[in-house]
């Protein structure tokens, strides 16, 4: 049992991601994974226990016994309900099964028979809201959102901030969340979409495809967001998005804790500066260039500031109630 309590929280991190790279594409990630596990013994144990827990992931697989000169072959196994923490990020990344499809807006508001819906939070307020449907929205701060709930179709037109969306998928009803002039039109499904002078699509659950417009240059083929995978762009630049992996600090936005891996402190304190009245700054401008990691308590302006200033070795200036000062 020692080789588990030589794990650190890094490793805890890592792992997670791990487990999204076999989702994604298990042989090109193989032989990497049984060298990272093979780099420590209590990591193949921790693979094990978090992925024995994922269920219903049709494409990560497993690694058995692991050869030090050759890593084994990969087989599949049966996956039971997971309890973890961690785990939250990974089941919404599984069950792919709903596509989506994003498209500039060129048609009109939609007929509702319905009254629509407003709902909007306060700087540093997250707020969840169940729907009639059965539906789960989670807004973050300062966000503003209007839903129109109507027999043949769920329409939503995100005017800023950013949104949980947890829709039941319902063929009869397709959604369509609007933001700008883009759209995410489909059935149902878990994905993030957020509208704070570009758009930002995070897909937990499903599949997307983005049909390039003008706003991109000439039409190409189409552009596929698969679960674990975002993008972002603003609207009318001239290339085209960019796809990345998602990280488990995509998805724990809605909690307090998050965990930050090779970030810019200068993002950091902009991301907390969002949650709190007090401001937390750098004396230094420029220390916000160094990156920074850790599981910190985003909406708490003092966590933050002494993770900072533990991390830099600087002091903390309280002298002005509504500023946290950090100077090294």
């Amino acid at each position: 049992m020692r080789a588990m309590t030589d794990i650190t929280p890094r490793d805890r991190r890592e792992v997670e991601k791990w487990v999204v790279r076999m989702l994604d594409e298990p042989e090109r990630h193989r032989a990497a994974l049984a060298r990272w596990l093979l780099a420590k013994p209590g990591r193949r144990e921790l693979y094990d226990q978090l992925f024995a827990s994922v269920e219903d992931a049709s494409q990560a697989m497993p690694m058995p016994a692991l050869d030090q000169a050759k890593p084994a072959p990969i087989d599949r196994v049966s996956r039971r309900p997971l309890v973890a923490a961690a785990a939250a990020f990974l089941l919404l990344l599984l069950g792919a099964s709903t596509y989506l499809a994003v498209s500039r807006s060129d048609a009109g508001p939609a007929q509702d028979s319905t009254q629509p819906l407003v709902l909007s939070t306060r700087p540093g307020e997250v707020r969840l809201e169940r729907l009639d449907d059965g539906s789960h929205l989670t807004l973050d701060g300062d966000t503003r959102i209007t839903v129109h709930l109507a027999s043949g179709e769920r329409r939503f037109d995100l005017a800023r901030g950013r949104v949980r969306f947890v829709l039941a998928s319902d063929p009869r009803r397709p959604l369509l969340v609007r933001a700008g002039d883009q759209s995410v039109s489909g059935t149902g499904g878990v994905f993030d979409v957020a509208n704070n002078g570009r758009l930002a699509i995070v897909m937990f659950k499903g599949r997307l495809e983005l049909t390039p417009h003008s706003a991109f240059g000439r039409s190409s083929q189409p552009l596929w967001l698969r679960s674990g995978q975002k993008l972002a762009f603003a609207s009318g630049q001239p290339s085209h998005p960019s796809v990345m992996p998602a990280s488990p600090a995509d998805w724990q936005w809605t909690n307090d804790v998050k965990s930050f891996d090779d970030v810019p402190i200068s993002d950091l304190i902009a991301e907390a500066n969002g949650y709190s009245p007090v401001k937390i700054s750098l004396a230094d401008p420029t220390l916000g260039q160094r990156r920074i990691f850790g599981d910190i308590h985003i909406r708490d302006a003092n966590s933050v500031a002494q993770a900072i200033a533990t991390f830099l070795g600087a002091t903390i200036d309280r002298s002005n109630p509504d500023q946290l000062v950090i100077r090294k």
